[in-house]
């Protein structure tokens, strides 16, 4: 091999090792995901994509499908049976691990894009008429740097507090969920909420007119006021919420069990108008097990799912408030017997375990992870559904058919949301031939925004598309049938099939 010949190869060589690191770096980089905005350490890849297409304004069909398999079920018709006629119920290990879902959009400040909103599914069971399936979300992802939306973080209220537990306004206390500024103003897109509580600086009223469907003021536009809203299901028509009693702010919270003299000052300063908003805080009950309030962590969720970072308890004994608001996450109520009025319950990790914490500064500005229901036979009913083929019966018969005579059924026909009919409106066809029949979604479907895929063509709708209905010729088989060893004769048949 001569001198210039290694030179060449060892030269080929290089450049075949070059190319491999580039692509291992640039793998690297690709699967690398940016963990100050998520709940857990990283957040999971493979989320279903979103369940709800913006720009036609219909849920898709493949995607509330995939959350069913994720469930066990065959699909989401299955899944919805299951639930409302079965009775079936699951929290957040029915879901198989690190499950989450997009729905939903909001504004990223930071990216100045529009970004699909992640949540967890963490239960499924029917709504209190026993007639459709509820699927809870939990917000999945939070920018802990603030930065995203003007919702990632939020002062419990307006910024003040009381000292005294029975001071109060309008009959409520400063950690009354009802009049806090984190559900009337950083969720629910708001304006009313109490504030001026005696101590502490308060914040400066939003700056814009609410209620707004501005995207780019407010993150959770979509269930509040937007496109969303119709789909979502307030905590008052879910059974399993509506009966929680363990701590304040609960729906049926009869007082503590612990503290009646406590109780006694403060038992009707927790109404209960939250239970008709589209989005709200989680309680500790849904997220936590505690056996001196026999909370029963309904929601079964995995420490890297409540979570949004680490830190230990030293870094709150430093009275560095940045280590709270970059790591605790607001729940709706607090311990049952705490004489100071001002604490909130909280979530946060310390040693790899998930605690709950009583927060005693309502004035903190820490993470905000809330919860919708979504009512998924109200989204079936908003996919947008496969239009219809040509079909064609398997025959002549000599006999009027019509759609009931196909031997099966064709995979874009659904019974319970569609009905069938030829359109000159005759009620059957005996001759071969291609009819035009026609496929109208009904009217109770379509009232909810069922409708057909694709553009309507000449004398469609959105609702109603045509499609050829077909009979095939009569089939004619010869026979021929020796009559006699010196005679034949040809005897043709008939057959009908």
């Amino acid at each position: 091999m001569t001198k210039t010949n290694r030179k060449i190869i060892f030269l080929c060589q290089a450049i075949v090792i070059c190319i491999a690191l580039i692509l291992v770096s640039s793998i690297v980089f690709i699967g690398k995901t940016d963990d100050t905005a998520s709940a857990y350490a990283t957040l999971p890849s493979g989320a279903i994509n979103n369940l709800y297409d913006s720009n036609k304004e219909v849920f898709i069909r493949d995607n509330l499908d995939a959350i069913a398999k994720k469930a066990s079920y065959s699909d989401i018709d299955a899944m919805i049976k299951g639930v409302v006629t079965n009775g079936d119920v699951k929290n957040s290990t029915g879901f198989g691990s690190n499950t989450t879902i997009k729905l939903g959009t909001y504004y990223n400040l930071a990216k100045n894009a529009y970004e699909d909103l992640v949540w967890i599914p963490v239960y499924l069971a029917k709504d209190k008429d026993g007639k459709n399936a509820v699927l809870t979300l939990w917000l999945a992802s939070v920018d802990t740097t603030g930065q995203a939306s003007k919702q990632e973080r939020s002062t419990w209220t307006d910024g003040t507090y009381a000292q005294d537990y029975t001071t109060q306004q309008n009959g409520m206390v400063c950690n009354s969920y009802d009049g806090s500024y984190i559900r009337n103003v950083t969720l629910n897109n708001g304006s009313s909420y109490l504030g001026n509580w005696g101590q502490g600086t308060a914040v400066a009223p939003p700056d814009y007119p609410y209620p707004t469907k501005d995207k780019t003021k407010n993150k959770f536009v979509d269930f509040t006021t937007g496109d969303l809203s119709d789909f979502i299901v307030t905590p008052s028509q879910v059974p399993w919420q509506m009966a929680q009693d363990m701590l304040q702010n609960d729906p049926s919270w009869q007082g503590s069990k612990v503290n009646s003299s406590y109780t006694d000052k403060v038992l009707n300063c927790y109404p209960t108008s939250w239970t008709q908003d589209k989005i709200w805080l989680p309680a500790m009950d849904d997220l936590f097990e505690h056996s001196s309030h026999t909370c029963k962590d309904l929601w079964k969720c995995s420490k890297e799912q409540k979570t949004i970072g680490h830190r230990t308890q030293a870094d709150f004994n430093n009275g560095d408030e940045d280590a709270y608001s970059k790591t605790i996450v607001y729940t709706r109520n607090g311990g049952p017997n705490q004489a100071n009025i001002q604490r909130v319950c909280s979530i946060y990790e310390e040693l790899n375990e998930v605690l709950a914490f009583n927060v005693d500064f309502l004035y903190l500005s820490c993470a905000v992870r809330p919860a919708i229901h979504l009512n998924l036979n109200a989204a079936l009913a908003a996919c947008a559904i496969d239009a219809p083929k040509d079909v064609s019966v398997s025959g002549y018969t000599g006999l009027e058919q019509d759609f009931s005579s196909l031997t099966t059924a064709p995979d874009w026909y659904a019974e319970s949301l569609m009905s069938v009919a030829f359109e000159d409106g005759s009620t059957g066809k005996i001759e071969n031939g291609e009819y035009d029949m026609i496929a109208t979604i009904k009217k109770e479907a379509a009232e909810k925004g069922l409708k057909f895929k694709g553009d309507p063509g000449a004398g469609e709708t959105e609702t109603s598309r045509k499609f050829k209905f077909k009979i095939p010729k009569k089939k004619i088989v010869e026979m021929f049938t020796c009559l006699h060893a010196h005679k034949s004769a040809i005897s043709p048949e008939v057959q009908m099939s």
